[in-house]
């Protein structure tokens, strides 16, 4: 088992990697001795990535591209083929979930959640998978709970977190035939910057963390230790499912007494 988790040398991708659960996805990975193609659309991310990462091992190669654009991804894959050949596995973890109620919700605003969220999954798998290693390649791609339940005024953010689930399933049939693994996980609440930045220690914050059976947030590192988990040998017979890593909060309704 833990021979199997490890990727000795390995090329994986990751998408969102400048921060949270993708950056987290990167030290886990890094740790079980992946090469780290990481990708972000941040434009700074290279030089936090250096100052952060300085004295680990990855990134082995970083790419500022947007996940959601077309041509970005075309230019990645072109260096990532030309530079690695192929890779082991593909992390989409690239997305955004702002909030809007439907009947005030424009187009645009529609538009740019699922092109964010889940677009950059279709185009990144559609990139990748045919650089994907044959018999033992994997795709993983980081959905939510709200794929499952949802509340007021998320309307986009969880249609494209079921979109991926939905997607995850057709891609594993399509890649079975390489041999190919692709599942999605589905996050609860989890600590990333961006969540402290809306108030950690606030009252939706407390009510949030309460919802869950564990009474806290994930860490993101808890949840880049089932990725890298789906993403290695070790998860070998796992394919088109949808892991829910939410502390217990889809477990019960309402209030935890």
């Amino acid at each position: 088992m833990i021979e199997s988790l490890q990727f000795r040398g390995s090329a994986v991708l990751v998408t969102g990697a400048a921060a949270g659960i993708g950056f987290s996805c990167c030290e886990v990975l890094a740790d079980l001795g992946a090469k780290i193609i990481a990708v972000d659309k941040n434009p700074t991310f290279g030089k936090t990535l250096q100052k952060t990462a300085q004295g680990n091992s990855w990134p082995d190669r970083y790419y500022i591209a947007d996940a959601s654009m077309e041509s970005d991804v075309s230019q990645v894959g072109s260096r990532v083929l030309k530079e690695y050949g192929e890779i082991a596995a593909l992390v989409n973890v690239a997305g955004m979930g702002p909030n809007q109620p439907i009947v005030s919700m424009d187009l645009e605003f529609w538009t740019r959640v699922i092109s964010n969220s889940l677009t950059s999954v279709y185009l990144m798998s559609r990139e990748f998978l045919p650089l994907l290693t044959d018999g033992v390649g994997s795709i993983v791609s980081i959905s939510s709970t709200y794929a499952f339940s949802s509340r007021a005024n998320k309307s986009a953010y969880s249609a494209a977190k079921a979109g991926i689930v939905g997607f995850t399933k057709t891609l594993a049939i399509e890649a079975s035939k390489r041999g190919i693994r692709a599942n999605a996980v589905c996050p609860g609440p989890v600590l990333t910057e961006r969540r402290l930045e809306r108030g950690a220690g606030s009252e939706e914050f407390e009510e949030a963390a309460a919802r869950t059976l564990l009474g806290r947030f994930a860490a993101p590192r808890e949840v880049a230790n089932l990725v890298a988990f789906l993403a290695s040998g070790a998860a070998s017979y796992i394919t088109g499912s949808a892991i829910v890593i939410d502390g217990g909060q889809l477990t019960h309704i309402g209030a935890v007494t």
